[in-house]
C-alpha cells in the first residue's frame, strides 16, 4: 500500500451522517479533507489498480475501523462507492480499493489520472499534487 505525502496540519472535518445496515456499515458518512494521488498497483482490498481506474484509497484510520480480524480483503468497505464533489462542482463516483497509511481520516488518495479529473477547476486548472477542502461521502 502506498503511503501518501504527509498531510497538512489542517484538520479534516467529519460528519457521521446516517449509517445504514447491511453490506456498507459506513453508508451516509460525509467527509472533507485533502486529495492526493499515488502510483497504482495492488491495494489492500486485493485489487490491482491501473491509471484508468476510478478507485480510491481511504485513510487507515477509517479503513481499519471495519477490518475484521486484521484481514483487509474482508473489509466491508472494499468495493463500496464514494461520491466526490470535484473542484468544478461535478460529482464523481469511485470505488474503495485501498487503504492510505499517510492520509488523515477525511482524505482520499487516487490514481493520478482520476485525481486530475476530480481536481480540475472551472478554469481547467488541475491541483498540483494535493487538493484541499474536498468533499466526499460513502454511498
Amino acid at each position: 500500500t502506498y503511503q501518501a505525502p504527509a498531510a497538512s496540519s489542517a484538520p479534516a472535518s467529519y460528519d457521521s451522517g446516517s449509517s445504514s445496515s447491511g453490506d456498507n456499515p459506513a453508508a451516509g458518512k460525509s467527509f472533507t479533507g485533502e486529495m492526493t494521488y499515488f502510483a497504482v498497483g495492488m491495494g489492500a482490498c486485493g485489487h490491482e489498480s491501473s491509471e484508468s481506474d476510478k478507485m480510491v484509497a481511504i485513510s487507515k484510520d477509517l479503513f481499519d475501523q471495519y477490518t475484521p480480524n486484521g484481514n483487509p480483503n474482508k473489509n466491508p468497505l472494499c468495493g463500496q462507492t464514494v461520491s466526490i464533489t470535484g473542484a468544478d462542482g461535478t460529482t464523481h463516483e469511485a470505488q474503495i480499493w485501498d487503504r492510505c497509511v499517510g492520509c488523515a481520516e477525511g482524505d482520499l488518495d487516487m490514481p493520478q489520472s482520476f485525481f486530475d479529473v476530480v481536481t480540475k477547476d472551472k478554469e481547467g486548472k488541475i491541483a498540483d499534487g494535493r487538493a484541499y477542502g474536498m468533499s466526499w461521502s460513502i454511498m
